[in-house]
Formats: C-alpha cells, structure tokens, sequence
C-alpha cells in the first residue's frame, strides 16, 4: 500500500500544479510582451519553434517529470488493485465520451460521433456505468476529440507553446479548448444540474492522476532515448496533434464471428 507521507506529496502537487496552471494560463496570454530576438537567424528559428516562452515552459516540464516520478513508486505498489484501476480508468473514458461526441457532431465526423454515442450508451448500461469496457469488445474503440481540436477544424491558429503544470503540453488553441470544456463539458453540467457540484474537482484530479498513469511509460522512454526531452516531447506533442485533427477514420469496427476478420466501418 502506499505510503501516507507518497499520497500527501501527489495531493500537494496536483493542488500546487493546479494553482500554476491559472498563473501560467495568464502569463502566457501576455505572448504580445514577449521580446524575440533580432538576430534575422535566430528570429526564422524562434518563429518555427513558437515557443517564446521556453525557459518558463522547461521549468514546469521538469515539475510534471517530478510529479510523474512521484506517481510511478504509487502505481508500482498497487499491483493488487491493478483490477480497481482498469475499472476506474474506464469509467473516466467514458465520462469523456460525451465531450468527445459533441466535438465529434461539430466537426461533421457522423461516424466518429456515432461510434462516441455507442459506446457511451453500451457501456453505461451493460458495461455498468462504463467500469467494463463492453464497447471495445464489440469492436468500438475509444478516441480522443476535444474542442482545442474543434478550433483548429475551424481554422483557429495553434498561438505559442505553453507547458502546463499537471496537464502537460499544450498551446494557445489547445488551452483556450480547456477553459472552454471546464465550463460546457456535458457530465459536468449534468453533475450540476442534479445538484452535485463537489463532483467535478474530484473527477478531474481523478482524470488528470490517470493520464499521468497512462503516458508514464512512454514520456519515460522519451527522457531517455532524447538528449532534449522538452524539446523532444514539444516536438512529438506538435506531431500527434497534427496527426489527430487530419485523422478523419472512423473509429468504429464491425466484429464478424464467422472468422472473417474485422472490416473498418466506412464513413468520417
């Protein structure tokens, strides 16, 4: 079991990560102030990268390593609940699932949004409110959407880089889409309509601990095959997104018992 003095350090930095994250939100709303070089070369480089604010940016990359490293020990001791942790990941998917259909519909990816509102209701039902995962087996496989990916749909421009403390790497776009889903997220504003609004915070630490969980390995491996891991992860950040709004394939995929294999479903 974990030890109490581990908990108490990974609750003090999400809360102090949490606090960061609004004072890096408005620091980095302050791109105009920032002062690039004058140097013709060095001004083409800073303009590729967009990451005017690169030293704040690599302070708080190396908190999220520490916070990452923090939770690994965590994980390594719950060996036992591995079975609680696979349920509790996927209630938290499909707690998204909602948000991920209504950008899905936005966007007018049909099948992707149909597959999104499939899977939701599959697996809050016969998946027991989304802690089995009865939708994957029925060859329905999560995706992620989000609305920071909406407003590039929609041909809103990425703005600077910017490392959130907890959260990770983002960018303007991508932080705005956050302030945004805090607001209109669909299980949020159903949580509160109901009345349960101490339900939100607890859920997102929830989340935010899970992602963490669930990205450890590969960031790890990212630190050490990388001579530069901010760079590296800035890069590969800046890839995958690229990579997720070109992405028009739908994630749904037809099960055929007979043993003809799976066939994509067709359709955006």
């Amino acid at each position: 079991m974990p030890s109490a003095d581990a908990l108490a350090a990974v609750a003090g930095r999400f809360h102090r990560g949490l606090a960061l994250s609004c004072v890096v939100v408005g620091a980095l709303a302050l791109g105009a102030c920032a002062v690039l070089p004058s140097d013709a070369t060095a001004l083409a480089d800073a303009e590729q990268l967009n990451d005017p604010f690169e030293p704040v940016n690599r302070g708080i990359y190396a908190f999220n390593t520490e916070v990452r490293h923090t939770l690994s020990p965590l994980v390594a001791d719950a060996g036992i609940f591995t079975p609680v942790l696979v349920g509790v990941h996927n209630v938290l998917v499909n707690l998204r699932e909602p948000l991920v259909f209504s950008n899905d519909l936005i966007q007018g990816r049909d099948c992707a949004a149909g597959a999104s509102l499939r899977r939701f209701m599959v697996n809050s039902t016969i998946g027991l409110g989304g802690v089995l995962d009865v939708g994957k087996d029925l060859g329905i496989e999560a995706h992620e959407n989000d609305f920071g990916q909406t407003l590039a749909v929609w041909g809103a421009p990425a703005g600077p880089f910017m490392m959130l403390p907890v959260l990770g790497p983002s960018d303007f776009r991508g932080t705005t889409g956050m302030v945004v889903e805090y607001f209109a997220d669909p299980v949020d504003v159903g949580f509160r309509g109901a009345g349960l609004h101490g339900v939100g915070l607890p859920l997102t630490g929830m989340d935010l601990t899970d992602r963490e969980i669930e990205v450890g390995d590969d960031l790890d491996k990212l630190d050490r095959t990388s001579l530069d891991g901010y760079a590296a992860l800035r890069s590969a950040y800046r890839q995958n997104l690229d990579s997720s709004i070109s992405d028009d394939r739908c994630p749904a995929v037809l099960r055929i018992p007979s043993g003809g294999g799976n066939q994509q479903a067709s359709g955006r």
